[in-house]
């Protein structure tokens, strides 16, 4: 958990696109060890403008496992194009596709997408070992 902790704190040092308040308030409650306690934390403009849902669309047993697959759909309700998207993805248990990754836990576009429209949506997959989703944040979004 420490190394998530140092992932957010690191965030908020040196590319964090909240305010200096919340971005204090997160790395405050990861480093007191409540990081159970954060859920999602999305900018205000961000959390409207921007829609995340996930869904599990199928499970099957490998090797006597069971391995769960997870469509999410990321949506733009902006009247503007979303410029750059930066991802945190949490609680993830297996591999992930149709994102590009930019750190242990961060994400972005995938490299053929550049930005994406006024209510355009995109989808990229990731599979869990467990049948619980991964906890999925923004943690930046620029609109132009």
């Amino acid at each position: 958990m420490w190394h998530v902790c140092q992932l957010l704190c690191l965030i908020r040092n040196s590319m964090c696109d909240y305010s200096d308040v919340a971005c204090d308030f997160l790395c405050l409650l990861c480093c007191d060890l409540t990081f159970r306690m954060i859920i999602a934390v999305d900018s205000p403009s961000s959390s409207q403008e921007l829609l995340i849902s996930q869904e599990m669309t199928t499970s099957w047993v490998f090797k006597g496992e069971r391995h769960y697959r997870y469509e999410v759909r990321v949506k733009n309700n902006s009247a503007k194009t979303l410029q750059s998207l930066k991802l945190l993805v949490m609680d993830l248990h297996g591999p992930l596709w149709g994102l590009s990754k930019t750190g242990p836990m961060t994400y972005t576009f995938p490299t053929w997408m550049k930005s994406l429209t006024s209510k355009q949506s995109f989808v990229f997959i990731y599979i869990q070992s467990l049948p619980s989703n991964a906890t999925i944040s923004i943690i930046g979004a620029v609109f132009t």
